[in-house]
């Protein structure tokens, strides 16, 4: 009798020190197996639905907040955007961004270039001028210029190789409109060799629908010549830190330079962009906040190291030189990481996925170089994947740690950075999905929590 009672005693201790490795949840309806070391997602919730689904909170896009849709899939403005076939994988999009080809013009269809620079973008809907002037803008926390082609153009010849989905800004069609004369022509180059310059013009900006943030005076830039990885998107909206024509230093009487944006998982839902107030409001963050270092515009923080499944990589181990300042970057897709930290990233991964059937890259300069075809499977074991930042440890969703458009293709979405002269880490939009990432510029501070987008 006391052997069975030591021995019930032994397996209730067994069981219950068991717990909290394995557990069992319901997520959108589908079983997922969440380890202390990774979780098992059915593979049919990381893709894309072929219909787009409407966000899960009530009024963006409507009363406050705006809509962060993605620039390819079911829920993309663009014609081809919708177009674009289920399984078409984001490697074949992404062929083209090697650092090394010069970007071809903005135009139609994305066979002809490559989709967005990144194959992945996210946009906001936006009226300028007065009548309100419809426009499609690519998101870009890089950035700090807001831009959008204009016409009339002195020069015709340049103006007319941009194509884009809606008419471009018809200057004289404005009763509010005016050029800056005082201030010089902006002239701005993007990491992947896109460019955009023009004079500099005022006028009435709106945001969201259908007057979520209504900004009068605001100062953008005029495009006369614009080329790159653009798709049809009729400009950027740049939402980088500071400098005197930045949207935050524009708004800061009014918004606070405060701005958080969730974005969604896949290509079929839509993400949420909030400001001022209204961004303390509705995103909510989780632990402690990670410093916000502000360099030439742009967000920085200090990653420290990356953790997959059981194994954690300090990047100072590897290699002192290595820079820690990261840049927290919604116009590249993928994130960039010094050589020898991806080859350790990437080796850790392979491990965890060791039992599924690997597939080649499909092109010679794709970026994401493991992929593996999991056609014959109807769940994946994904390791989980934690970034250490200076004082915040950033769990990142199944969602942001591959990228998976057919079931034939799951790719880890991390790349080598092989940018020329680039001093920076590359934080890229895949791994901020179902993430809220709010910046507090004049606390210098960023937060992160769980999104409740898509």
């Amino acid at each position: 009798m006391a052997m069975l009672s030591v021995f019930f005693s032994l397996l209730f201790i067994l069981f219950f020190s068991y717990q909290p490795l394995i557990k069992l949840c319901v997520s959108g309806g589908k079983l997922v197996q969440d380890t202390q070391f990774q979780h098992v997602h059915s593979l049919d919730s990381l893709l894309p639905m072929p219909t787009c689904q409407s966000t899960t909170r009530p009024g963006i896009g409507r009363k406050y907040g705006a809509a962060l849709i993605p620039s390819r899939g079911p829920c993309s403005p663009f014609p081809w955007g919708r177009d674009l076939s289920r399984g078409h994988s984001i490697g074949k999009s992404l062929a083209g961004t090697n650092p090394q080809k010069k970007p071809t013009r903005g135009g139609r269809g994305g066979s002809q270039v490559p989709i967005m620079r990144d194959g992945y973008q996210y946009l906001v809907q936006v009226r300028i001028g007065n009548p309100p002037h419809p426009l499609t803008l690519i998101m870009d926390t890089g950035s700090g210029i807001t831009w959008t082609q204009c016409i009339p153009c002195p020069h015709d010849v340049l103006c007319q190789y941009y194509n884009q989905t809606n008419p471009f800004f018809k200057t004289t069609g404005s009763s509010t409109f005016s050029f800056k004369p005082n201030l010089h022509p902006y002239n701005i180059k993007y990491f992947d060799g896109s460019q955009s310059r023009g004079p500099m013009a005022q006028d009435t900006l709106i945001i969201g629908s259908p007057q979520a943030y209504h900004i009068p005076n605001f100062t953008f830039g005029c495009g006369q010549y614009s080329e790159g990885y653009f798709g049809t998107a009729d400009g950027i909206f740049g939402l980088g830190a500071e400098g005197e024509n930045a949207f935050l230093s524009q708004t800061s009487s009014t918004l606070g330079q405060t701005l958080c944006f969730c974005i969604p998982p896949t290509s079929s839902s839509i993400g949420h962009l909030f400001l001022g107030d209204d961004a303390r409001t509705n995103c909510q963050t989780e632990g402690s906040s990670s410093t916000l270092l502000i360099n030439d515009k742009k967000y920085i923080v200090n990653l420290y190291g990356i953790t997959v499944g059981s194994q954690t990589i300090n990047i100072a181990n590897l290699d002192p030189s290595y820079p820690n300042q990261t840049l927290i970057d919604s116009g590249t897709a993928i994130t960039r990481l010094p050589r020898l930290v991806y080859q350790k990233l990437r080796s850790a991964f392979r491990e965890y996925m060791s039992k599924y059937p690997v597939i080649a890259s499909s092109h010679d300069d794709d970026i994401m170089d493991t992929c593996y075809n999991l056609k014959d499977y109807t769940t994946v074991a994904l390791p989980k994947i934690v970034l250490h930042f200076d004082r915040a440890n950033v769990t990142l969703d199944p969602a942001g740690v591959v990228s998976l458009e057919s079931k034939s293709r799951i790719c880890l979405a991390f790349a080598e950075n092989k940018f020329p002269d680039h001093e920076f880490n590359i934080m890229g939009s895949v791994q901020m999905r179902k993430l809220n990432v709010l910046f507090d510029v004049n606390a210098r501070k960023v937060r992160f929590g769980r999104g409740s987008c898509g």
